[in-house]
């Protein structure tokens, strides 16, 4: 329970970096990557077939925070050292701050097309997740209680968590012509899912502090405090690297599916869903509930208040009010869906805007509501360029920059959803997000692009007016099968 205790803390204090989730900016580069597909299940590359292979063909690092670095740690005086400053940290933290993490890596990934189909296969490790800063709990004890005697300080922003899992499974796109004469592409991926870990409190846990003014006994109040976990004791064992890499192999196990379409209004716009990652993971395997074995506790025997240090009282009584083991039951949790609802319309014979509204809900039952528009311009058959403007509801505007670079059958791309603040001296920097691969993309789609030419008709060269025209008579004979 202890390595828990100290996971929270380490992740809730320290961690200055998270996710900004929308992704838009790779979003709007459209079907131009096999690892796209994971945004939307109707996106597949302009090409016959593709290889992508491990590690290097998808490498997805999304994290964010409202403060950074700097903002928490300062320098020892005369030292090359550097320690936390809780205090710093606290003054640039508002009730209501998060910080939140979420990547991937593409494992492998093979497609095929045939006709007006596709057919792939995948694998992929996947991780999120996010905390809650606890504002108000961390202000108690970081400044002390000798301001709140008497006084009940809640604290409610607890709640956080994390998953980690692989997925591998197969996708599939086909074309329908609908309405006559409008083109919609289907997609969808099944996916397999194998849990490697996963960290949560419980969705309504609070804490409540009241400091008494006679006896200036300390009073802590515990609601629904309880902390889920699986696979943290295998991520800890002798061979943790095989535990990661190892497909299938734990009890941990679920399914999800990812929906997609792309309809084709006109030559120049397209409307565009996304529904990904509805599914769950049941996990059996190292599973460890705690919660606390009384939900009050009651730290007394102190003469004056200033005598009455919270910290070290706490870390005194963790043995007994974290001891308690709610029991090895089972659970199941899902894996945080996305939504994606948008648009885009050709401006020019090589650019389009595209704009669309995001909707993630995390595993962790955070939700967020988000938006952009971007502008995507290819040049040549050899480099794509895209860049959007984006903004998440509790995060500030950020610009995104993308580009893809083709040459013959290799693909090179990367994505950055942050370019402004990336710009900015390492220890100030609170958000990082970034995706590159390299793939191998062989041939293009060119079938259906080119409309075939009209056959050439020989010019009717008669001699007499149109009047005098009786190849009527013909057709008339014809049809009555008689003739001379």
């Amino acid at each position: 329970m202890k390595r828990i205790i100290i996971l929270l803390s380490f992740m809730t204090l320290l961690a200055n970096v998270s996710n900004g989730q929308s992704d838009l900016t790779f979003y709007h580069m459209g079907a131009l990557t096999p690892q796209s597909s994971m945004n939307n299940a109707s996106f597949f590359p302009d090409a016959e077939f593709f290889i992508s292979f491990p590690g290097i063909s998808g490498l997805n690092i999304k994290m964010d925070s409202e403060i950074s670095y700097n903002q928490f740690m300062v320098p020892v005086e005369g030292t090359d050292s550097v320690k936390v400053d809780i205090y710093r940290a606290l003054d640039n933290l508002k009730e209501g701050d998060n910080v939140r993490f979420k990547g991937d890596v593409s494992l492998f990934q093979f497609g095929i097309r045939s006709g007006n189909k596709t057919f792939s296969l995948f694998a992929n490790m996947r991780y999120s997740g996010g905390f809650n800063y606890p504002v108000n709990f961390l202000n108690y004890f970081a400044y002390g209680n000798g301001n709140f005697i008497g006084e009940e300080v809640d604290e409610r922003q607890i709640k956080g968590g994390g998953i980690a899992y692989h997925e591998i499974g197969l996708g599939y796109t086909q074309d329908l012509v609908i309405l006559e004469d409008k083109t919609l592409r289907i997609g969808g991926r099944l996916k397999y899912l194998t849990g490697l870990a996963h960290l949560s409190s419980s969705k309504d846990a609070s804490v409540s502090m009241f400091t008494d003014p006679a006896t200036y006994d300390l009073t802590i109040q515990f609601n629904d405090a309880m902390i889920r976990t699986a696979g943290l004791n295998e991520l800890q064992g002798d061979d943790p690297v095989g535990y990661i890499l190892g497909f299938g192999s734990n009890d941990n196990r679920g399914f999800a599916i990812d929906l997609g379409a792309d309809l084709t209004i006109n030559d120049k716009l397209h409307g565009y869903l996304a529904i990904n990652d509805l599914g769950f993971i049941n996990w059996k395997q190292d599973v460890e509930n705690y919660a606390l074995e009384n939900s009050e506790i009651v730290l007394g025997g102190f003469d004056d208040v200033n005598d009455v240090n919270v910290t070290q009282a706490l870390e005194d009584s963790i043995d007994v009010w974290t001891e308690h083991v709610a029991g090895q039951v089972e659970f199941r949790t899902g894996i945080g869906t996305q939504t994606l609802l948008g648009a885009s319309y050709q401006v020019t014979q090589k650019g389009n805007v595209s704009g669309t509204l995001s909707y993630n809900r995390s595993s962790y039952r955070s939700s967020e509501i988000g938006f952009g528009v971007g502008y995507t311009h290819v040049l040549g058959k050899a480099l794509t360029l895209s860049t959007t403007v984006s903004k998440d509801q509790f995060r500030p505007v950020k610009v995104g920059g993308g580009f893809a670079v083709r040459v013959g059958a290799l693909q090179l791309y990367g994505v950055f959803d942050d370019v402004l603040n990336s710009a900015r001296q390492v220890g100030d920097i609170n958000s990082v997000e970034a995706r590159v691969g390299l793939n191998l993309l062989i041939g293009r789609n060119d079938k259906g692009k080119r409309k075939p030419k009209p056959a050439k008709q020989k010019e009717n060269l008669s001699p007499f007016p149109p009047e005098y025209d009786l190849d009527h008579l013909l057709d008339e004979d014809e049809g009555t099968g008689s003739g001379f």
